[in-house]
């Protein structure tokens, strides 16, 4: 299947499986096409002068959109960028971390957190 020494021009060679087709395709002397499909069953061949199995026009016809997400993939990365602040002298700008204060619970009715004291003025 691999050798393309004594195969002619335009000849293909079909292999099958229970789910799957291999093929191997000859499209000029010494090159060697091959493609596993899950999708063909069979091995038909395009009617053309090239004689080119239908499981490499159907490959032909679809691998635009393999060829479009390639390029996507390259142009926008999916590494996450982060995003830093900096002053316009190009150092960053200090940022200081505080405690948050005890947040105490509200006593019941009253409106006021307990232990607080009310001191009147």
């Amino acid at each position: 299947m691999l050798t393309t020494k004594n195969r002619p021009v335009n000849s293909s060679k079909f292999e099958y499986t229970a789910d799957t087709s291999l093929v191997s395709y000859v499209p000029k002397k010494g090159k060697n096409v091959i493609l596993m499909s899950t999708l063909h069953r069979d091995g038909r061949i395009c009617g053309q002068e090239h004689q080119k199995p239908e499981i490499i026009m159907d490959y032909n016809a679809t691998k635009g959109g393999v060829d479009n997400m390639d390029k996507l993939v390259t142009a926008y990365s999916c590494k996450r960028r982060s995003l830093r602040l900096c002053h316009l002298d190009g150092t960053e700008p200090r940022v200081e971390q505080r405690e948050a204060p005890e947040e105490t619970p509200l006593s019941r009715g009253t409106g006021k957190s307990t232990g607080e004291t009310s001191n009147p003025e």
